[in-house]
């Protein structure tokens, strides 16, 4: 089994070559460029299919966050569903979002109860409404931003899915 050294190294060697692929192949330029390499170096550093182990040089990087990707690794068998393709880049994706949903809503009901005494019921209300008014606002945003913006969202998806791929499929040949 490589270690994430090895990983980490491949993926960085490998980085000019998918970005010239990017150019040649899907016509990129300077921004599609920029957001593939920005997005594929932090996934090749710190959101590994390896985060599904307890200690590890990703989670390491993670610095004092690091107990954040605990549970995901207990919950995880190293090798599993993090190590599929697509579908362990999505699963580390929506644990990330829990997480930072979780988080947010700690914050929200403890700001909340020192502000006005409100009860974790009251707390979790507001902060539904407050996450469902940002999503309104957002989507519609997101959407606009997004028209004609194809090619950084593919190469926003491509940074994000390509070191994962090279990642399995390093540990399948090693």
């Amino acid at each position: 089994m490589p270690s994430g050294k090895t990983h980490c190294s491949l993926n960085l060697f490998l980085l000019p070559v998918a970005l010239f692929g990017g150019y040649l192949g899907l016509g990129w330029g300077c921004g599609e460029g920029l957001i593939f390499a920005g997005v594929y170096l932090l996934c090749s550093t710190i959101f590994s299919p390896d985060m599904d182990l307890v200690t590890n040089r990703a989670g390491g990087r993670w610095g004092r966050l690091c107990f954040l990707w605990w549970p995901y690794a207990l919950l995880s068998r190293h090798r599993g569903l993090s190590h599929v393709p697509v579908l362990g880049t999505l699963s580390r994706i929506m644990y990330l979002l829990v997480v930072v949903l979780c988080l947010g809503f700690l914050g929200f009901a403890l700001w909340h109860n020192a502000i006005d005494g409100s009860t974790f019921g009251v707390a979790w209300s507001a902060y539904l409404d407050l996450v469902a008014e940002v999503w309104e606002y957002l989507l519609p945003a997101a959407r606009e931003g997004a028209a004609g913006r194809y090619g950084l969202l593919v190469a926003a998806a491509l940074g994000v899915l390509l070191p994962d791929l090279l990642h399995v499929l390093l540990d399948r040949v090693w």
